[in-house]
């Protein structure tokens, strides 16, 4: 602990390009790197190479949560999909449920994915 009680930051990962989201589980973080990645790190840490679940080249994902089996994630065309965490989905993430454009922010629970829409809904998905 540093002086005035501040506490000192423990790095998970080192070296990524913004991560700009991030979503937790029992044994992991998942994130947006900012461009099109969806990553993922054990909490003791990757350093610099963290595990890459999915890379969305042209569906940029807006927003990331994730349960002990899965990390879902919103794309810009609208799709919520998912991919298998502690191990990954072969970069090929699995259809949830397509719908409006831009599913952010996002929350989870035990049996649904919550997001809001650009319509001014708020919706939910069982898992």
């Amino acid at each position: 602990m540093r002086p005035g009680g501040v506490r000192e930051r423990d790095p998970i990962a080192q070296g990524i390009v913004a991560p700009v989201r991030t979503a937790i589980n029992a044994k992991s973080v998942i994130f947006l790197d900012g461009s099109t990645d969806v990553l993922e790190c054990s909490l003791s840490g990757c350093g610099t190479s963290p595990f890459v679940l999915a890379t969305e080249s042209t569906l940029r994902p807006f927003d990331v949560v994730a349960d002990d089996a899965n990390a879902y994630w919103g794309r810009n065309d609208g799709t919520l999909v998912r991919c298998a965490v502690n191990g990954g989905c072969n970069g090929k993430p699995v259809t949830v449920v397509k719908g409006p454009p831009s599913p952010a922010p996002m929350a989870i629970d035990s049996v649904a994915v919550y997001w809001g829409t650009l319509a001014g809904d708020l919706v939910k998905v069982a898992k």
